[in-house]
């Protein structure tokens, strides 16, 4: 009994997954761009502030990472271009795959990041000043990172980890308790960006669910409304159907009422075919009021808009009404007009008749 549950709570766990890693893909034109921009600004200023005989390995360094950057967005046209696939000719698509290649990519990146502490922090020959703005880079670079990463967790731990054991092995060469000191508030800083980004990711993943299953209940509203509607239209069909059929027997007892007339002398007999007769014009009129509706329900009803005087059809009203309305001891009058009107003359007819 639990195994149907459990496939389906896989199956869940899979979708979400997926959406993951589609909204992941999605944001490595600007992450990437980010990234770019913010190496270029940290070799920029670094450049102004290394020895000439460094200045290369600044180039070096930008130059990688702008290969990088390259290599990741040709991994995005082609996971764009895969998503098209699948959409036209329905590919399977295996998010395990495409997550892994962004993990090592972002591993890489924070790979360069932590390089470039160890290659250009120098403790000896630079002052306290451009030591912290070595560390602030850091820092700003894994803060900015967590807001992106967060949809994805292994990938902001890819980052965090390569950039950072890179920093931590930089920071314990050193020895000192100005290092030592950075190190341990490093290691707090991280500590408390994971926690954040563990959290964002946990409601990210959550709004994913609700949303899926959002769209699982449309789907499965919709589809018990066309049902209903199909019943209702095959319900529609029967009545006008079953309708059809009945008013013909229905007229030949009015004919036949209406040759016994000439038949019975009696008052009582007389009595007895108006009855009749005036049933059966009840139940024609009910069959009629069905046929509308089910006419109606079914979508077959279709007007015919005609310019018609409504003398002729208020007289009908009081030709149907004015004998019931005698018998009730009632005075049922039609004004006579000469107006036209632009309507279905039957539906106008029947909306009437109800409202009488």
């Amino acid at each position: 009994m639990s195994k149907p549950k459990i496939d389906n709570t896989n199956a869940r766990a899979l979708e979400v997954f997926q959406e993951q890693i589609r909204e992941l893909y999605s944001n490595i034109p600007l992450t990437t761009g980010l990234t770019f921009s913010g190496a270029s600004i940290m070799a920029f200023l670094v450049w102004h502030l290394v020895n000439p005989n460094e200045q290369m390995a600044v180039l070096l360094w930008l130059g990688t990472f702008a290969l990088l950057a390259f290599s990741r967005m040709i991994n995005f046209l082609v996971f764009s271009r895969h998503e098209r696939k699948i959409k036209t000719e329905e590919a399977p698509f295996n998010p395990t795959y495409w997550a892994r290649l962004e993990v090592v990519l972002t591993a890489a990146y924070g790979f360069l990041f932590g390089i470039f502490f160890l290659l250009f922090y120098d403790a000896q020959n630079y002052g306290l000043f451009y030591q912290v703005q070595m560390a602030t880079f850091i820092f700003c670079m894994i803060l900015a990172s967590a807001s992106f990463l967060s949809i994805h967790l292994p990938s902001y731990i890819a980052l965090a980890l390569s950039s950072g054991s890179v920093v931590c092995i930089r920071l314990l060469a050193e020895a000192g308790w100005f290092h030592l000191t950075m190190l341990l508030i490093l290691l707090i800083f991280n500590i408390i960006v994971f926690n954040f980004v563990k959290g964002m990711n946990r409601r990210f993943k959550s709004a994913i669910k609700a949303k899926l299953d959002n769209l699982d209940l449309i789907q499965a509203l919709t589809e018990k409304k066309e049902l209903a509607e199909k019943i209702s239209i095959g319900k529609s069909r029967f009545i006008a159907a079953a309708g059809h059929n009945l008013r013909q027997p229905l007229h030949t007892i009015s004919l036949c009422a209406s040759n016994l007339g000439h038949c019975v002398d009696n008052k009582k007999g007389h009595r007895s075919l108006s009855t009749i007769t005036k049933s059966v014009a009840a139940l024609e009129e009910m069959f009629n009021n069905l046929s509308y509706i089910s006419r109606f329900d079914s979508r077959d009803m279709q007007s015919e808009m005609l310019h018609f005087p409504l003398s002729g059809v208020h007289q009908q009203i009081l030709n149907t009404f004015q004998a019931s309305a005698k018998e009730k001891n009632l005075r049922f009058t039609v004004e006579e007009t000469n107006e036209y009107t632009y309507s279905d003359p039957e539906l106008y007819g029947m909306i009437l008749n109800n409202l009488v």
